[in-house]
């Protein structure tokens, strides 16, 4: 992201504390206080499983088969 763009996605399937909590930690750092907003800048997230080749075809899966779950 660029210097002094914020952008926020969608916390679908996360449940509403997620946004909320996202939310203000944004508000925040638009009133000049990225303290918090740094711990998670910080973080260090693991690549995906598979890498990218296996990306799509395990993604797929995935969402099927909690569809299917669901009608159960």
């Amino acid at each position: 992201v660029m210097p002094n763009v914020i952008s926020a996605g969608g916390y679908s399937g996360h449940g509403v504390m997620l946004s909320n909590f996202f939310g203000k930690l944004y508000a925040e750092t638009v009133a000049g206080n990225r303290d918090r907003l740094k711990l998670i800048e910080d973080l260090k997230i693991p690549p995906f499983p598979g890498g990218r080749r296996f990306r799509t075809p395990l993604l797929f899966l995935a969402l099927n088969w909690f569809a299917l779950r669901d009608r159960i």
